[in-house]
Parts: C-alpha cells; structure tokens; sequence
C-alpha cells in the first residue's frame, strides 16, 4: 500500500509540475497585435472571490482597449482551467489532454458550443519577445458559424503567449508579470522572418473539407498546395503574391480517396509542409 501511494504522489506531481496558467492576483500578461507590433493589449488577474468554499479568479482584458471583459475562472489539481458560462463550471482549457483530443466548452448563448481540439503539444513557439518551448495549442470552434476560430497557445509557468482568430486578431505575447516579478521581457522585437506560420489543419481527419490557416508577415508570392503520399501534387489551393496577414482556406478533397496527404506551404523563403488525413 505504501508503495502505490508513493507511486501516486509521483504521477500527481508529474501532472502538475507544468503550470500553463498561473493564476494569482496581478499576474499581468501584455500583447502586440500582430502585425502592427506597435499597439498592445493587457489582460490580467484582478482580484479573487469565493464561491461555494472554492477559490476563483477574476481574469480579463484591461482598458483603454475598445471593449473589456472579466472571466471567472479557477485551476483545478491538475492545472486545468474551468471557466463559469452563465453561472455554471465547465472545463476551458485541459492540458492534460493529448494531441489530436477533442472535448466540448458552450458558447454564452446556448445551444451553440465550442468543440475545443488540441492541436499541438510540446512545440516551440515564438512570441514578440522570444521562443517558448513545451507548449500546448488549442484550437476552438464555435458550432454556430464556421467564421468564428480562436488558437490559443500557452507557455508552462508563463501562461496565455498567444490569441489568434484567423478571421480577425492576432496577439502574441511582449511582455508578462507572475507573482509580481517580470519575466522574459526583452527589448528586441521578433524579426519578420520568423512570423511566417503554417497551422495544422481542422478538422484532421476530415471528410471531406477541412481548413488550414497560416500566416505571412510581409507582401510577397505565396503558394499552396497539397500532395499524395508519393509526392504528386493533388491541389494547388493558393498561388499568388498577397499581402501581410493571417488567412484560412478550405480544402474539399471529395474527389480523392482516403489517406494520408501532404500540404505545403512555400512563401518569402519560408517552406513547410504538414500532414492531413482524409477518412470518407
């Protein structure tokens, strides 16, 4: 017996040695609005309240920005969030979830939902001040319109590092304050070189349209394309020169048989290429 509890304690820790929210008053988390790097956003942990005997904070975004609003959210053991939607608890971000696991979070207004995706765990990810690693993705999809996606990309012991709607805003983290000390902070600002991304595709499997997003940090040629597993190419989704920003296509591969594809993105000297998989 006292060997399984001692094992226990070990898998316990394990769980919750990586802290990918912090919350405690004052925590402040600041973001550039991508691409204009010049204007920010702030949000932080006001204040906290009881209810029902369970600590919960209050987390929002802070003013002069057009709109401001306040979550009331906690941490539970593990180091998951739960947020309340119109007054009850539900899970907002699980961090112990794998890649590729689904879970649902509902929308203020029911009966509308958010299935909510891990995209990515444990990559690196570059901010407006430097490069984080071991971090988690989330990728949220609202039920009542295809047009409202939000990733949110978090660092461990850091937090929030990054709020995209590929449809709107994009905010990465420039500056951030946990329990009162800054951290990271450094003066120079993310070369545009290193702000192209190419974003894993949703949903993946799909059957038989799914959307990949990605983004460029300046004008230039961008081309799009999707490959059998052999190397010959299946699509050609974008080939034109466009200007800085964040854009979504959809992909529809009814015309294709199951499997396993490749899509490419080639733009300013930057190439990557990703994995999707069609299952009819």
């Amino acid at each position: 017996m006292k060997q399984i509890i001692i094992l226990s304690l070990v898998i316990f820790t394990r769980l919750v040695a990586q802290d990918y929210f912090p919350l405690e008053v004052g925590n402040t988390w600041t973001y550039c609005y991508y691409p204009d790097t010049s204007n920010t956003i702030t949000y932080n942990v006001s204040d906290s309240i009881i209810i029902d005997d369970t600590k919960y904070f209050l987390y929002g975004m802070v003013l002069p920005y057009p709109y401001s609003y306040i979550d009331t959210i906690r941490k539970d053991p593990v180091g998951n969030i739960w947020k309340k939607v119109n007054g009850i608890d539900h899970l907002w971000f699980d961090f112990t979830k794998d890649s590729g696991a689904t879970y649902t979070f509902p929308d203020i207004n029911p009966p509308y939902y958010y299935e909510v995706k891990v995209v990515d765990k444990y990559f690196n990810a570059q901010t407006c001040n430097g490069t984080y690693s071991q971090c988690i993705r989330m990728f949220f999809n609202n039920s009542k319109t295809v047009d409202e996606e939000i990733y949110y990309s978090f660092a461990p012991q850091i937090g929030p590092i990054e709020i995209y709607q590929p449809e709107g805003a994009h905010f990465l983290l420039d500056s951030v304050s946990i329990n009162g000390s800054p951290v990271g902070i450094v003066n120079n600002r993310l070369s545009s070189s290193n702000l192209f991304e190419l974003i894993q595709n949703y949903p993946n499997p799909f059957n038989p349209i799914t959307t990949i997003s990605y983004t460029i940090p300046q004008f230039t040629e961008v081309q799009l394309s999707v490959f059998d597993i052999l190397g010959r190419k299946v699509a050609n989704l974008v080939d034109e020169e466009k200007p800085a920003g964040s854009y979504r296509v959809k992909f529809n591969g009814s015309n294709l048989t199951s499997g396993i594809y490749l899509y490419k993105l080639q733009a300013g000297g930057f190439a990557e290429t990703k994995k999707l998989i069609l299952l009819k």
